[in-house]
């Protein structure tokens, strides 16, 4: 058994390096995440989709979540592979496609630990609260000032809990528009499983 890491548990220093082989160091990794459980049936055809399209034009997912998805179900692949008489491990292509989804997977996780390791305040005190769920992370406001922030800055479609569903791409900038305007961040709420949020799609 491999212990699993969640997306907002895994740091840098989890992720193998660029010159990993695929057994035992990227195979290990990659089954630190279940896939199944966090795609349910749509992996399999998600997972075949994305090696084609990364075949063609070198395009990964963008997010944690299908990232990780996509590496689990290359292992399982090849896993399954060993069982046929012609078996001979994993091509050039499959550990190329392998060492693209970890360098993409350790710049979101250096990029977001480089942004959410500065001082938190107490969750009485705190004015919004983050949660990552793998695809976006969620802001979540926890005090009156906090609602009446986005009410006044914000025109985007807010979750049901009333709060923001954010692409990693922009979180540094929201968090540095409201940090500005004074107002604080509490600790990580933790990872919690969303389908998706307003106006997401799984491609």
């Amino acid at each position: 058994m491999f212990d699993e890491l969640s997306n907002e548990q895994l740091r840098p220093e989890h992720v193998p390096p660029r010159d990993a082989p695929w057994h035992p160091t990227i195979s290990e990794f990659a089954l630190t995440f279940n896939a199944y459980e966090a795609m349910g049936n749509r992996l399999d055809k998600y997972a075949q989709r994305r090696f084609e399209r990364w075949k063609k034009d070198r395009s990964l997912p963008p997010d944690l979540l299908h990232l990780r998805s996509c590496l689990f179900m290359k292992q399982r692949e090849l896993r399954w592979a060993e069982n046929a008489p012609t078996h001979t491990g994993p091509t050039d292509e499959d550990v190329a496609y392998a060492h693209a989804l970890i360098d993409a997977i350790r710049i979101l996780v250096t990029k977001r630990s480089e942004r959410t390791e500065g001082p938190m305040v107490s969750v009485e005190d705190a004015d919004f609260r983050i949660r990552d769920d793998g695809v976006t992370f969620h802001f979540r406001p926890t005090s009156a000032a906090a609602k009446a922030w986005l009410a006044k800055h914000d025109t985007h479609e807010l979750t049901p809990e009333g709060g923001l569903a954010v692409k990693p791409a922009s979180v540094e900038e929201l968090i540095l528009d409201i940090e500005a305007d004074g107002l604080r961040f509490g600790p990580h709420e933790g990872e919690a499983r969303i389908d998706f949020f307003p106006g997401e799609s799984e491609d």
